[in-house]
């Protein structure tokens, strides 16, 4: 079952003594009720809900304490830019200091909320530290572990067809170890999030779509990796598929005909670049 697989994608990616880490949730001293948010749209502030996109486990690491969503770290990207969610490493993660009550700080910048803004979805951006409550966050446990964040992604997951946006009645379709367009009628049903960062996309038989090709490459099919690594992909809310190596589905040449092949390509955000995920 899903919820199996993912729970054993945490484990199998390891993230070392990081599965065992208490998740936490980070509320804006600034504007209560308003907690740090990942998804695929960036780290924003959105209503404290206690979801996946949430939940973040805190470990120590190197001098620090590392942010862990899901599989994904946060990593600063430099003054006034949004902080970047990337594989999980030792090197890659960006090591914080916090306290409760208090400022989130790392590679000498503080989590800030952009303008001191108080509208969801108002940019988390990496600032230098002046102490204001845009900087403070309330560190709360939520008693959940990284693994039980990504069994909460497989609770959320949904099954359907994704229809491509340029020929609404054709479908992504598995046919051997590859993916092609298909009449929805016959296409292959998958399962997965949206919105979540590093999601695999499953179909039947324990296959999932590979996530790691270069551009022009047709997307291939694989049997589900026990780590997930390279299974990752990231299902926008405006319906793009994101790879783990950043590229887009893409049908090839936007053609509507059945067996056009589907490949990684740059993204774009044309329409044979988004899919609709019909139940």
């Amino acid at each position: 079952m899903l919820k199996h697989a993912l729970a054993g994608l945490a484990a199998a990616l390891t993230l070392m003594a990081v599965t065992s880490a208490r998740a936490d949730i980070f509320e804006s001293v600034s504007v209560p009720g308003m907690c740090i948010n990942a998804s695929s749209g960036g780290v924003s502030i959105q209503p404290c809900d206690g979801g996946p996109n949430q939940d973040f486990a805190t470990k120590s690491i190197g001098g620090g304490r590392i942010i862990v969503a899901g599989v994904r770290c946060l990593q600063m990207a430099g003054e006034n830019n949004m902080p970047n969610l990337v594989q999980w490493s030792p090197s890659s993660c960006t090591k914080f200091s916090f306290g409760n009550n208090g400022p989130v700080s790392g590679d000498g910048l503080c989590l800030d909320i952009k303008g001191g803004g108080s509208k969801v979805g108002t940019k988390i951006i990496g600032w230098r530290c002046n102490g204001q409550n845009n900087q403070r966050w309330l560190r709360t446990s939520t008693g959940k572990t990284v693994s039980d964040n990504v069994n909460d992604v497989g609770d959320n997951a949904t099954q359907g067809r994704l229809s491509a946006n340029h020929a609404p009645n054709m479908c992504l379709n598995i046919a051997g170890n590859r993916v092609e367009l298909q009449p929805c009628a016959y296409a292959t049903p998958f399962k997965l999030a949206v919105g979540v960062p590093a999601t695999p996309i499953r179909g039947p038989g324990g296959k999932c779509l590979d996530g790691n090709g270069s551009q022009g490459d047709q997307v291939r099919v694989i049997t589900c990796p026990s780590g997930m690594a390279s299974a990752q992909w990231t299902f926008t809310t405006n319906g793009l598929l994101r790879s783990a190596n950043g590229l887009c589905a893409d049908v090839d040449g936007a053609s509507r005909k059945a067996g056009t092949r589907v490949i990684f390509y740059k993204c774009s955000g044309n329409p044979n670049q988004r899919f609709t995920l019909t139940p």
